[in-house]
């Protein structure tokens, strides 16, 4: 590169740059102060004055909105609220649902045991008429109710209900056998 070339190039850094730079500053800055020399789109600012009553109406409208948003929020804390007291509603009842469940279930062992019991005792009775003699038998279940001889004789085998019903006078023992078909 030969000098001259080298001398404007230095020229243009140290003179050229900078007065292009100092123009553009003073193009802005002359804007901002409301000179318009040569117009910037990008930097459109003016001197613009509001009246006083631009301002209460400005101030008014965000009033409104304020107003607007508030009674909303109010709105919307009383939906929450309404959801939540439905909610504390639905949980008790489901809560009295659960206590009526374990008192039902509490009152199933309940029958559950006494069944055991009653079964229990029911096939010692049985085993008791089943070891006597069937006319002893037959002699003391004829004192009691047709439903309770069917109920014992349940708990027997057929050998042993058909001994003692043989031992019944027979009309007894037909109403018995009519009874437990």
């Amino acid at each position: 590169m030969s000098t001259a070339a080298q001398k404007l190039k230095l020229y243009g850094y140290i003179v050229f740059i900078p007065l292009i730079l100092a123009f553009i500053i003073f193009v802005i800055i002359s804007n901002a102060l409301g000179l318009d020399i040569i117009p910037i789109p990008f930097l459109n600012i003016q001197n613009q004055e509001v009246s006083d009553e631009e301002i209460e109406e400005i101030i008014e409208q965000k009033d409104a909105e304020i107003d607007s948003l508030e009674q909303t929020i109010l709105q919307l804390n009383e939906y929450i609220d309404d959801l939540e007291a439905g909610q504390n509603s639905k949980q008790k009842d489901l809560e009295a649902r659960e206590q009526e469940l374990k008192e039902l279930e509490n009152s199933l062992v309940e029958r559950e045991e006494l069944l055991e019991e009653k079964e229990v005792r029911m096939e010692s009775i049985a085993d008791k008429y089943t070891n006597m003699r069937p006319r002893d038998a037959a002699a003391i279940l004829q004192e009691m109710d047709d439903e309770e001889i069917i109920e014992i004789f349940n708990y027997m085998n057929s050998d042993t209900v058909s001994e003692i019903l043989s031992s019944f006078e027979p009309s007894r023992a037909a109403v018995l056998t009519q009874k437990m078909m």
